[in-house]
Formats: C-alpha cells, sequence, structure tokens
C-alpha cells in the first residue's frame, strides 16, 4: 500500500473517530451517577411536648429518572429485625409521595430507637426500584383495577416489577443513640 492512500486511511479513520465522540457527547447522555440516590444525616431535632428525640436526614435523587419507595425500616447494631420508622405528625417525612422525581430530594424526620441511653448504634435503611414505564402503568393499573394480562398477553409482570433484583437499598451511616 502506498504512502498516500495509508495518510488518507488514517485521517479518514481520525474524522470518524472525532465525529463518534462530538455525536456521543452531544446527545445529551451524561455519565452514570456512582451513587445516584443518598440519605444524609442532618442532626437531631425534638417536636415540642415531646421528650422523643428524631433524626433528620436528607434523601437525594441524582438518578436520571424517578424512584419509586419500596418501604423503609430502622436497623439497630446487633438486631436482625428490621424495625419500624417511629413518625411525629409535626415532623417532616410524615406525609410523602412514593415517588421521588430525578433531582428531587426530600426531609425524613426518624424516631431515635428505644431508650436514648442505651448504647449501640442504628441506621435508617429505604429501599428504592426505577419509576420506569412499565412501573407507572402497573401503578396505574393498580390503582384503578385494570387487568396486567389480556388472554396471553402480559402487559406488566408483576412479579418482576416487584422482584427484590429490581430494588436498589440505601442506608444512612451508623448513628449513636
Amino acid at each position: 500500500m502506498n504512502a498516500h492512500r495509508k495518510l488518507w486511511l488514517v485521517l479518514a479513520g481520525s474524522f470518524l473517530a472525532l465525529l463518534l465522540t462530538l455525536s456521543v457527547g452531544l446527545n445529551g447522555t451524561s455519565p452514570p451517577v456512582l451513587n445516584p440516590v443518598t440519605i444524609s444525616f442532618m442532626g437531631y431535632t425534638n417536636p415540642p411536648a415531646n421528650g422523643t428525640r428524631f433524626a433528620l436526614f436528607c434523601v437525594s435523587n441524582a438518578a436520571p429518572s424517578g424512584i419509586r419507595w419500596r418501604g423503609d425500616w430502622v436497623e439497630v447494631e446487633g438486631n436482625a429485625d428490621h424495625l419500624a420508622r417511629t413518625v411525629n405528625h409535626s415532623l417532616p417525612g410524615f406525609a410523602y409521595a412514593v415517588v421521588l422525581g430525578s433531582g428531587e430530594s426530600l426531609t425524613m424526620a426518624v424516631g431515635t430507637p428505644g431508650n436514648p441511653a442505651e448504647s449501640g448504634r442504628w441506621k435508617y435503611v429505604m429501599l428504592f426500584s426505577r419509576h420506569d414505564f412499565r412501573e407507572r402503568w402497573f401503578d396505574f393499573s393498580l390503582r384503578h383495577n385494570l387487568p396486567l394480562k389480556i388472554g396471553p398477553l402480559l402487559l406488566v409482570d408483576g412479579r418482576r416489577i416487584l422482584n427484590a433484583s429490581n430494588q436498589v437499598m440505601v442506608s444512612s451511616e451508623w448513628l449513636t443513640k
């Protein structure tokens, strides 16, 4: 192969590589976020006329799509049980939407488990799944009593949506009581 032809092949290959790089860079996709959903401890508070101490958490969604809340609980170090979250009507997080949109955050108040004088550590844990079209149809169909299956045609597989492999568990750092 002569030198002139090699030069043209190298230039054409470089030009194609440049076009590919620009098209990937300009199509609006960004690299995936390492930990798109985070729970950050903000501090403690006490509601008026109540001796219970509550931890305030900020739950943030940096994922490119919305996420659906699948459950939450409190874990105490050394206890294998999942404990229910203690809530207070006057503190944030009592009422919430089950879907947290992309770029949104919310504040949750979670009661400190057990006796505050006890030693031990605890953390707040939440379970999420991606809120895509199938998930939205699943929610809509359950809310309005619509079929998930028409004859042999399966519109949405609820078992697949609720499968643990399609859910992400996020927790706060360990806190002392």
